[in-house]
């Protein structure tokens, strides 16, 4: 499959570099995948050389959702995988996993998991904990052909709150499918870019929740958040209830 890997990093702290370097390691290790990291404002820093790995460095920094575009949009790929660099992919044949799921569906997500006792000895704090049938924006597998139809990220998001769920709620109303993959284990380790502030004294994270409640609340006042599509005990894909948007049918 023809798979690009893309991974955003901010220096914002001296232990990004190492946990980039991990990141990046481990993915080009498990794939023969090319792979663009982008290093997205802050200080520049080196991470070793691989002949699959492209390096690009912007000097100002731009919200996660404008960054990830221009490193898809660079590229033609059939497919682009996004993997935050704190995570650890499994040392495994988990990219041809994914891309094959999202070659059908459109999406296709890991399942994750979050030592959070671990994160806490790193002193990882103030992060909510998602739901288990909310999509994991750590890491997945989009189609070319889905990412072209929705337009990649909305740029009306600051910082990085809020432009993937709304990205995967776009893909739920015209028909795509958010596909839960769980042969594939990817490891979060919840990386240190907000880990010292709570979600509500964040500015960017409160305003762009009060875009995404704009856009997404219904008319009974309830806000929709978008919903895995998991294996049913009888086979096939079967939606998670707690989430779909009114208008999007099986």
């Amino acid at each position: 499959m023809d798979t690009r890997v893309a991974m955003l990093a901010f220096r914002s702290s001296g232990q990004i570099e190492g946990m980039t370097a991990r990141a990046l390691e481990r993915v080009l290790k498990t794939t023969d995948a090319h792979v663009t990291l982008a290093i997205n404002g802050g200080e520049s820093f080196a991470v070793p050389a691989h002949e699959r790995l492209n390096t690009v460095y912007w000097p100002k920094r731009e919200s996660l959702g404008i960054a990830y575009n221009l490193v898809a949009n660079a590229t033609n790929s059939r497919f682009i995988c996004f993997v935050h660099n704190d995570c650890l992919v499994p040392e495994d044949d988990w990219l041809p996993k994914l891309t094959a799921v999202a070659e059908q569906h459109g999406f296709a997500f890991p399942e994750v998991v979050v030592d959070w006792q671990e994160a806490a000895e790193r002193g990882i704090g103030g992060l909510g904990r998602l739901a288990d049938t909310l999509p994991p924006s750590c890491c997945y597998v989009v189609s070319r052909e889905a990412w072209n139809d929705l337009g990649g990220f909305s740029d009306e998001f600051e910082g990085c709150h809020f432009e993937d769920t709304d990205l995967f709620m776009r893909a739920l109303r015209v028909g795509y499918r958010l596909a839960h993959v769980p042969s594939v284990t990817v490891e979060h380790r919840r990386g240190f870019t907000r880990s010292q502030t709570t979600d509500e004294s964040n500015t960017a994270f409160v305003k762009n929740r009060a875009i995404y409640n704009t856009k997404w609340t219904k008319a009974d006042g309830r806000v929709m958040f978008p919903g895995l599509w998991k294996e049913s005990q009888h086979g096939g894909l079967m939606r998670t209830a707690n989430s779909v948007h009114p208008e999007v049918q099986g």
